[in-house]
């Protein structure tokens, strides 16, 4: 939000549906890589183009994804077009960031404007340092004045569609009473998120881990132990998640959900996605666990997170929000 204002967002109506369409693109400022489960059936799959080479095949790609293989499903979605030309675009440039950046054409102007090579490492567009600029760059240059006050006009400048609409109209509401008149002060101020004490650092893994986890410098699926436990609690500060999008529960066993979250991770990072923590894996992790998301109190704008939060805390269920505490 520190970044939004920054970038010239300051009008209150505009700054809670840029969060909004950034929530609800993101899911809730957690996910940085589209993730292509569609669980329910390809009625889910909000994207016309994907049903091109018809519905059989549409459902064979639907159900590769599921098994970790999306890239079929990726290439019906986003295949030979937004500037994707080549075989394995549709999944290389597929959406990432808080606005879910996609295609390599958007790819190659917001990397152009912001001095990134997304072309080449499109990777950088989940990195939270650069999902901020990314998404407040896609505002100014996609969504029309006219429409950055008004949730259904942003939502088709920035979706394409009304996809998500009644979430994104939650949001916005929710934001809407969450930005307050000092909140708004305090932004436009630069006085939020300045103030915030670095995090405690954690404590390594011990390194006389069982033999049955890390022994080799791998972790794997049905293996044991401290190791395990400190990287599921990596994953989880990163905000990733199951295969339902159910948080870890870092209890130190290397199972089904924590395999989801370490392939999901290595995908977001372009690494081989075989649910093996490897040595560039673990190394991945270190260095991602350095721009943590803004959960996290070691982010910069995390104060203003939390402050944002509170005030929906505030609004109660019956605004529709409610903190979860419970941990699958």
């Amino acid at each position: 939000m520190q970044a939004a204002t920054a970038s010239g967002i300051t009008s209150r109506r505009e700054l809670a549906n840029f969060m909004a369409q950034v929530g609800h693109e993101s899911h809730g400022l957690t996910k940085l890589e589209e993730g292509f489960r569609y669980t329910k059936g390809i009625s889910q799959i909000p994207v016309k183009s994907a049903m091109r080479e018809g519905a059989p095949a549409l459902e064979s790609a639907r159900l590769e994804a599921l098994r970790g293989r999306p890239e079929a499903l990726a290439d019906l979605m986003y295949g030979g077009r937004m500037g994707n030309d080549e075989p394995g675009d549709g999944y290389k440039y597929r959406g990432r960031g808080y606005m879910q950046l996609t295609g390599k054409d958007n790819y190659r102007s917001a990397g152009e404007a912001l001095g990134l090579d997304l072309v080449h490492h499109p990777d950088l567009a989940s990195k939270p340092e650069n999902a901020a600029r990314i998404a407040t760059w896609y505002w100014q240059n996609n969504v029309p004045q006219n429409a950055r006050e008004d949730v259904t006009k942003a939502t088709r400048a920035v979706n394409g569609g009304t996809n998500g609409l009644a979430d994104r109209e939650t949001r916005n509401e929710r934001w809407l009473q969450t930005l307050t008149p000092e909140l708004m002060e305090q932004l436009a101020a630069g006085r939020i998120g300045r103030a915030v004490e670095p995090n405690t650092p954690a404590k390594p893994a011990p390194t006389h881990a069982t033999p049955n986890a890390a022994a080799d410098g791998v972790l794997k699926s049905g293996e044991k132990g401290a190791a395990i436990e400190a990287m599921q609690k990596s994953l989880q500060a990163l905000g990733y998640t199951d295969g339902k999008d159910r948080a870890l529960n870092p209890d130190g066993n290397f199972g089904a959900s924590t395999k989801e979250a370490l392939q999901a991770f290595q995908r977001a990072h372009g690494l081989k996605d075989d649910g093996v923590a490897g040595p560039k894996t673990l190394d991945a992790l270190k260095k991602s666990e350095q721009t943590p998301l803004l959960s996290n109190p070691a982010h910069p704008d995390h104060a203003m997170f939390k402050q944002a939060v509170g005030g929906l805390e505030k609004l109660g269920p019956n605004a529709g929000f409610k903190r979860s505490t419970t941990s699958r």
